[in-house]
C-alpha cells in the first residue's frame, strides 16, 4: 500500500468516535446551546405552522366549499384540537 492509499478498517466502522475530554463549564455551554436550539423551533413551529395553515385554508376552502376564511388565533385552535385528537 502507498502513502496517498486510504484503508478503511471495517471493524472500526461501527465503534464510536472518541468525543475529546471536555471541562464541566463547556459540556454545561454545550447543553445550553442544545436546549436553546430545542426552544428555538419549538417556537418557531408554534409561531409559523397556525401562519402556514391559515394561508393554505384561506387560499382553497373558501372558493372551494363557501366557508369563511380563518384569522391566525382560529387556525392555533385547529391545531392544537388536531393534535389532541391525534394524541401528539
Amino acid at each position: 500500500m502507498t502513502n496517498n492509499e486510504v484503508y478503511l478498517d471495517p471493524r472500526r466502522v461501527n465503534q464510536p468516535q472518541e468525543e475529546p475530554n471536555l471541562s464541566a463549564e463547556q459540556q454545561e455551554i454545550e447543553s445550553n446551546v442544545e436546549r436553546g436550539k430545542a426552544v428555538a423551533i419549538a417556537i418557531t413551529s408554534i409561531v409559523v405552522t397556525p401562519f402556514v395553515l391559515m394561508i393554505v385554508w384561506n387560499a382553497f376552502v373558501p372558493g372551494l366549499f363557501a366557508l369563511s376564511g380563518l384569522n391566525y388565533l382560529q387556525s392555533m385552535g385547529i391545531i392544537i384540537i388536531s393534535k389532541l385528537i391525534r394524541g401528539n
